[in-house]
Parts: C-alpha cells; sequence; structure tokens
C-alpha cells in the first residue's frame, strides 16, 4: 500500500467536511495522534478496552479485505472485531475461498457475537470508486467533482492536493 500523499491533518479536513452533515458519525483521531507506526490492530485493542461488551464491526472494501492477511497482526484484527465487508465492481472471491474465510463466514451465522472473528458482506450500492482511483484522476488533472462531495473537490482544489489542480 502506498502512502498518503496528503497530509493526516489534510486528511482529516476533509472528512470533516465530508460528514458535516452527519450528525450520527464521529471522527476518531486516535490514528493521528499516536507516533510512530499506526495500525488497525492498536486502535481496536484500545477500542476493546473502552468498549469491552459492545461489537466491533471493522467496514472494508472487498480489496480490503482479501488483503487481509498482509495487514500486521492480522489474526488479532479479526479476533476483535467482526468483519463487514461491501462488494467492489471488478473484484471477486477467489476459488477456492481461504479456510480463514470461510471460518469467519460460518461464525456469521450466528447471532452477532461481541467479540470478533465474523465476516459478513453488507448489502448496500456499490460505488466503483476506489481512493486510489480518485487520487490517480487528480493526479492526472481529472475532475473528481462526481466522485466526492462538492466540498471535498473544492478544498483539494484549494490547497492544491493530489498532483495537478483539478478541472472546473
Amino acid at each position: 500500500r502506498l502512502p498518503p500523499v496528503a497530509s493526516a491533518a489534510h486528511r482529516l479536513a476533509m472528512l470533516q467536511l465530508a460528514l458535516a452533515e452527519q450528525a450520527d458519525c464521529v471522527i476518531d483521531t486516535r490514528e493521528l495522534e499516536r507516533s510512530g507506526p499506526s495500525y488497525t490492530v492498536l486502535s481496536l485493542e484500545e477500542l476493546r478496552a473502552e468498549y469491552p461488551d459492545q461489537p466491533l464491526c471493522l467496514a472494508l472494501g472487498l480489496d480490503a479485505a482479501l488483503g487481509l492477511t498482509k495487514w500486521h497482526r492480522w489474526r488479532d484484527v479479526l479476533a476483535l472485531a467482526g468483519i463487514a465487508v461491501m462488494r467492489r465492481p471488478g473484484w471477486s472471491l477467489p476459488e477456492p475461498l481461504p479456510q480463514w474465510w470461510r471460518d469467519a463466514q460460518n461464525h456469521s451465522r450466528d447471532s452477532v457475537p461481541t467479540s470478533g472473528g465474523w465476516l459478513r458482506f453488507v448489502d448496500i450500492p456499490p460505488i466503483d470508486t476506489a481512493a486510489a482511483q480518485i487520487r490517480a484522476d487528480l493526479m492526472s488533472g481529472r475532475s473528481v467533482e462526481a466522485k466526492v462531495p462538492a466540498v471535498v473537490a473544492r478544498y483539494i482544489k484549494e490547497h492544491e492536493l493530489y498532483g495537478k489542480n483539478t478541472r472546473d
């Protein structure tokens, strides 16, 4: 995975703009505040300590879920939180499925446990845009107005993020 091009402060500002009207969303900045490498498993451990009796759910696109075994302490990630997988256009499940995936899906058949270990597909309208594609479009000078909220597109242009400015 390539490192981000925009600073953490810019990425946070774009997220705040995108979610400004979503009263039920809270932005957790713990990974930005952590010194040194920040791994998902560390955040999940902290969240588990703060909310010991609540189920934790990590939402991932299918592309990210298929790469989970490359993550730092990935088995601990799966043990700490359930995985909600959103299908992505152009991505399909490998055949045969890895054993860990089958085990997690079988665990899913029960009610949602407070611990992790489960994996479920979440049916939402598929989004045919990944962050990497948006960054590539911006670096090529293509507009992303149709792919991100207008307020975020303006912010990117104002701050000249991701290479070339976007076109109007």
